[in-house]
């Protein structure tokens, strides 16, 4: 009987110390590895940048809980989501950023070409679980009309 008091003991503590608090920041700077299509700068017209955020906790490590996406309380009754996608089909951001996404298309509407910049991930450690918050750095661009016409 002692020995499951102590067991269970020595369980309880090494759940506190496993589950300690920190905080953590990653960074993503993004550059093609391959490009498949041969365009100039001088073909693309500068739109603007726009910095995206999303802010969520997560339980666990698999109960996700998003609470703001670009500064605004998440609200899931109107979901708003995007993707980025390269030439072969990859998602250039993925995970809950993409929710932040659709402030892009909103912000840019004529725009053609939309390349991520940066991401910055900052994950603080709670009990059992984390609070994260995701930032992305994208510039938007549109291709000349009178390069077309030209051709």
């Amino acid at each position: 009987m002692k020995s499951k008091i102590k067991l269970y003991i020595l369980f309880v503590l090494t759940i506190f110390l496993l589950s300690s608090c920190g905080t953590l920041t990653k960074s993503k700077t993004y550059a093609p590895g391959q490009v498949q299509l041969n365009i100039d700068m001088a073909d693309l017209e500068y739109l603007g940048e726009t910095k995206i955020d999303v802010t969520y906790r997560t339980y666990l490590g698999f109960i996700r809980v998003i609470d703001s996406v670009n500064g605004e309380v998440y609200d899931q009754t109107n979901i708003q989501e995007a993707k980025l996608c390269s030439q072969i089909g990859s998602s250039l951001l993925t995970g809950p950023i993409n929710k932040a996404t659709a402030k892009l298309i909103n912000k840019y509407p004529d725009a053609t070409y939309f390349q991520p910049i940066s991401q910055t991930k900052i994950k603080e450690r709670l009990f059992l679980g984390s609070q994260v918050t995701v930032k992305a750095l994208v510039k938007a661009y549109k291709f000349n009309a009178q390069d077309f016409n030209d051709k």
